[in-house]
């Protein structure tokens, strides 16, 4: 692997914590962007995937902050020229909203473990190589 791993932070609070051990352990380059900082993102084709990490905001209101603006569109984008992209919390719904899903807010916050139930196709899929068709998940999100 050549092109690095990119990862997405969207708000001082939520880092890649375990993610960038993990990335560090195996030697594999990342760049990290702090988008809401103001950091440009990349042009997709420059990484050889994407982790968007979490942030305060519903991505029902992207619209309303400039840098979540230009992550809608660098995802659209990434999401065209077929980029690996793993979305965590809020990055789940901003990929959810690039392909056309209706996001709302949900009836009460989820917060503690949860157990995840993968379904076939989600088995089949590298990104979960090694896990079991259920395993905990942590939430903290409404």
């Amino acid at each position: 692997m050549t092109k690095p791993i990119l990862l997405i932070q969207n708000t001082a609070g939520e880092g890649p914590g375990t993610i960038f051990h993990w990335l560090t352990e195996r030697s594999l380059p990342y760049t990290l962007v702090h988008t809401y900082r103001g950091q440009t993102l990349p042009d997709p084709g420059s990484v050889e995937a994407a982790v968007g990490l979490g942030c305060p905001h519903s991505v029902v209101s992207f619209h309303e902050h400039d840098y979540l603006k230009n992550l809608h569109a660098w995802l659209a984008r990434a999401v065209r020229e077929n980029v690996p992209y793993l979305g965590i919390c809020f990055g789940g719904q901003l990929l959810a909203s690039v392909l056309g899903a209706k996001v709302e807010a949900g009836n009460a916050p989820e917060m503690g473990v949860y157990r995840a139930k993968l379904s076939d196709e989600g088995a089949a899929d590298p990104l979960f190589a090694g896990f079991g068709r259920e395993f905990p998940v942590f939430h903290w999100h409404n």
